[in-house]
């Protein structure tokens, strides 16, 4: 009886030691539930709006570790609009701060994003991604139901490419009919980017180009920060203060610099 217990015991840690090797299972491939949860949203309008708003991709990565029974250590929110992996400094220090992590008592195993296309804007920042799963770190994504393990099976990871190369192709695409519509503007003999301070984007139809168009109050807001700065010099900050008191209604003033 002694020796079939010592048999039992010795058997049942061999399967552990296999199911933790080969096993797919969230226990298995990510031994800490522990989870670090990105939102990223690239314009204004993304954080407020739609399925990439932040409240949409919060809810979808709570919901998603609530049913699985990850701990959320940190969330990042994420506002780079820069396409090159270099200039995206946040992402970097994230990926830096999990590796910084591994082997530690608080290691985190597990990144959750919202959608897939809101992990990485270019394939440099792909492979980084790719390099923490061949670290052990499991990358989820929520509102896809879908995850990536070091234990990935071809099926798995050809959905991560492909995914990948779409959203390169969009960005892409993006950034061409940017370009394309600046070039369009210089070649109009317009200034091409949005309107400054004190003037508002108008088109005379759908079709047609936007032009620029004086805003009445910011013009005048302008007008007298010129008048003020002709007559005496003003610190920025009292200058600021002075034209606030003046005009209160005007929100988001541009930021003078001495």
């Amino acid at each position: 009886s002694s020796m079939n217990s010592q048999i039992f015991e010795r058997n049942h840690k061999s399967a552990a030691l296999l199911q933790k090797r080969f096993s797919k299972d969230e226990a298995a491939s990510s031994p800490s539930y522990l989870a670090y949860a990105v939102i990223r949203v690239s314009t204004k309008k993304q954080s407020c709006e739609g399925h990439y708003s932040d409240g949409e991709q919060r809810g979808n990565i709570e919901s998603y570790a609530g049913k699985n029974r990850y701990v959320i250590v940190k969330n990042f929110e994420i506002a780079e609009t820069a396409s090159k992996h270099d200039e995206r400094r946040e992402f970097n220090r994230i990926v830096g701060e999990i590796k910084r992590t591994l082997g530690t008592k608080e290691e985190i195993r597990n990144l959750i994003f919202s959608h897939q296309s809101r992990s990485n804007r270019n394939q440099k920042s792909a492979r980084e991604l790719e390099e923490l799963v061949y670290l052990g770190v499991v990358l989820h994504f929520a509102r896809d139901n879908r995850k990536l393990t070091n234990k990935y099976d071809l099926a798995e990871y050809l959905v991560w490419v492909v995914e990948n190369a779409k959203n390169a192709a969009y960005i892409d695409e993006l950034r061409n009919n940017v370009c394309g519509g600046m070039i369009g503007r210089c070649q109009d003999g317009l200034y091409p980017g949005k309107a400054p301070f004190g003037y508002r984007n108008h088109r005379e139809s759908e079709k047609s180009r936007s032009v620029f168009v004086i805003k009445d109050r910011e013009a005048a807001y302008m007008l007298k920060a010129f008048d003020l700065c002709a007559q005496r010099s003003l610190p920025p900050k009292v200058l600021k203060k002075e034209l606030d008191r003046l005009f209160p209604e005007v929100l988001n003033p541009p930021r003078f610099k001495r």
